[in-house]
């Protein structure tokens, strides 16, 4: 029996993983939303969870860190720009730990439930000026963020980077599969 529950990732069809995938994605979205920094612990253990999980361990772990690092870049400006309003966060330069943490679990679904929009770049373009602007509406009327400037500025503004950061994440994602593979020593 433990066997088997060790060896669960290796035998998890790709089409049942790309839905267990969406489910934990929309896991960690509402849990951060509604918690933030209160949600860090558990959110850390589903992306252990994930790692465990998926057959794609490197490039998963790579793009996660990856697009974390570019998540708190973008939307660190977007604060700084006074786009973003994070409660008892006006003084600092960078956005919570708990956003990046969201960017890395949106990295997370990019060559599973998003791989979709692999190769479709116009695709991706739509998507993202479209999808992520209402991802920050939701998270706003949640009481995650607040927005600086109007509803229709920000949501302008949202999907102008957004248009531009979905169809660069699979850019990353060719880039880190065709990293050469580490053999062991």
């Amino acid at each position: 029996m433990l066997s088997r529950l060790i060896n669960f990732p290796a035998s998890v069809n790709s089409n049942i993983l790309k839905i267990i995938n969406f489910a934990w994605f929309q896991c960690v979205w509402w849990l951060l939303i509604l918690f933030q920094s209160q949600a860090v612990v558990g959110v850390l253990c589903l992306m252990g969870f994930w790692l465990w999980l998926t057959p794609k361990v490197k490039s998963d772990a790579t793009l996660i860190l990856a697009l974390m690092v570019i998540g708190m870049l973008v939307d660190s400006t977007l604060m700084n720009a006074g786009v973003f309003i994070f409660e008892n966060y006006s003084n600092h330069l960078v956005i919570p730990f708990w956003l990046a943490l969201l960017w890395g679990a949106y990295a997370a679904t990019l060559q599973h439930s998003m791989g979709v929009f692999e190769g479709k770049p116009w695709l991706c373009v739509v998507a993202g000026a479209i999808a992520a602007p209402l991802s920050y509406l939701g998270g706003a009327k949640l009481g995650a963020v607040e927005f600086g400037f109007s509803t229709s500025s920000t949501v302008l503004v949202l999907a102008l980077v957004w248009s531009v950061v979905f169809p660069i994440s699979f850019v990353i994602v060719q880039r880190i599969q065709r990293l050469p593979k580490q053999t062991p020593a």
